[in-house]
């Protein structure tokens, strides 16, 4: 079976507002990983594509209008599973990882707590997320992100992104479906 998960997001950071979906798939035995996600701005209404491939260190994505099909090495601090569902800290990332007990949307959860910050080359993330794995299967079921982000002018960012997650039979999937050449 392959690891299955699509995400709902709705951002508020004021003229950065975004909408996205998400989809996913993991196989953890063969450490490989299929992404595609859509993002919106909410105010221009302008939206993105990105299809990825992970093939254990190595992260494909897909041609965008703006930019060519890519090659690079992937996060891989927690392995491939992992990595797409907790997220590893990107290179300019400082932060700190907590655990707790806690509840989502009435059920028991299990809290990653991560804050910190994160710098780009004009600006400055300041972040604390929530994620929330079910409490009895440890799957992912919400994160919540509050934070700011100053571009010279601060601005306040809050977020909310919603997990659906199952199995799906391996064999279900296109021969290709991991192929980085498939994208």
């Amino acid at each position: 079976y392959v690891f299955h998960g699509i995400i709902e997001a709705d951002s508020d950071a004021g003229p950065f507002s975004t909408k996205a979906t998400g989809e996913y798939w993991v196989d953890g035995e063969r450490e490989v990983a299929r992404s595609h996600g859509e993002t919106t701005l909410v105010e221009s209404g302008e939206t993105f594509e990105q299809t990825e491939i992970i093939v254990a260190n190595v992260r494909y994505r897909s041609a965008t209008e703006d930019d060519p099909a890519s090659m690079v090495e992937a996060p891989w601090c927690y392995g491939v599973p992992a990595a797409l569902t907790i997220a590893c800290p990107g290179p300019t990332e400082e932060s700190t990882k907590t655990v707790e007990a806690g509840r989502y949307d009435g059920k028991e959860a299990v809290v990653i707590v991560t804050a910190g910050t994160s710098r780009g080359s004009d600006e400055t993330f300041a972040f604390t997320n929530k994620l929330y794995l079910d409490g009895e299967t440890f799957l992912p079921i919400a994160m919540e992100s509050e934070g700011t982000m100053d571009y010279g002018e601060v601005i306040p960012t809050r977020a909310v992104a919603r997990y659906t997650t199952d199995f799906v039979r391996a064999d279900s999937l296109p021969d290709d479906f991991f192929d980085p050449a498939s994208i």
